[in-house]
């Protein structure tokens, strides 16, 4: 059962909306940036969701499965600050725009979310995941707190916002944490070529920057355009290497 809760954080000085979804008998957590996403389509962005429970139960994985909740409003920017783990952009226009928190969103997640959820239970292994902006937060988180994030999903990572800032995350990711990371994107991501372009060429990028450090998979989905019905689609293989290999 999806339960639906509020925890006020004071770093991001709100309160954010998490979902969990218990199972008592696993040591496995799973925690997913954008959690409006995971499971219902009418409180869907884009009507479509990533049926993060269907692709845990497909593949026989016991878990428990934490959704947190962007910020609203600003069009968007409110999502995309709290989804920005920089202390400022190289672009001046973005930098005049974003008022970056996702170091803010990443203390939230470890200090105070991740203790009230995993109270008295023991944990064997967490993931972080997500896309898009999602993406930028997952593999900073798996950068930032290595210690707490052995598994790292960041679907159609949206690098373009600030590579240079994305290339210092990756730097920082070590062999001896005995991480693994799962990487994609689709071809259609975006109807702008040199946005696709770019989008593709930075995913495998990073790929070759990190293969030779760490247990790390990427893959290119044919025709995949950039909302959750291909994510959805992603989902069950990249647990799968996550978490059974």
């Amino acid at each position: 059962m999806v339960e639906k809760k509020e925890l006020y954080s004071k770093y991001l000085e709100r309160e954010v909306t998490y979902t969990f979804i218990e199972d008592r008998g696993s040591d496995i957590f799973l925690y997913f940036f954008d959690g409006a996403n995971l499971y219902d389509k009418k409180e869907s962005f884009m009507g479509e969701i990533w049926a993060l429970d269907k692709a845990v139960e497909k593949i026989g994985l016991r878990a428990n499965l934490v959704g947190i909740y962007c910020a609203e409003g600003e069009e968007g920017r409110a999502r995309t600050n709290e989804y920005s783990p920089f202390k400022n952009f190289a672009n001046k226009e973005t930098n005049a725009k974003l008022n970056p928190k996702g170091i803010l969103t990443g203390k939230f997640i470890v200090e105070e979310l991740l203790p009230l959820v995993e109270k008295n239970k023991k944990t064997s292994s967490r993931l972080i995941g997500g896309s898009s902006m999602g993406g930028i937060m997952s593999l900073y988180m798996g950068s930032a707190y290595p210690e707490y994030f052995d598994k790292v999903l960041a679907m159609s990572t949206h690098f373009i916002l600030e590579p240079v800032g994305m290339g210092e995350f990756l730097a920082k990711y070590d062999s001896k944490n005995n991480q693994k990371i799962y990487l994609d994107t689709g071809t259609k991501e975006f109807d702008d070529e040199i946005t696709q372009k770019s989008y593709v060429s930075l995913s495998k990028m990073a790929y070759g920057f990190l293969k030779d450090k760490l247990d790390i998979k990427y893959v290119v989905d044919q025709g995949a355009i950039h909302n959750e019905k291909y994510w959805q689609k992603r989902l069950p293989d990249a647990l799968k290497f996550l978490l059974f290999t």
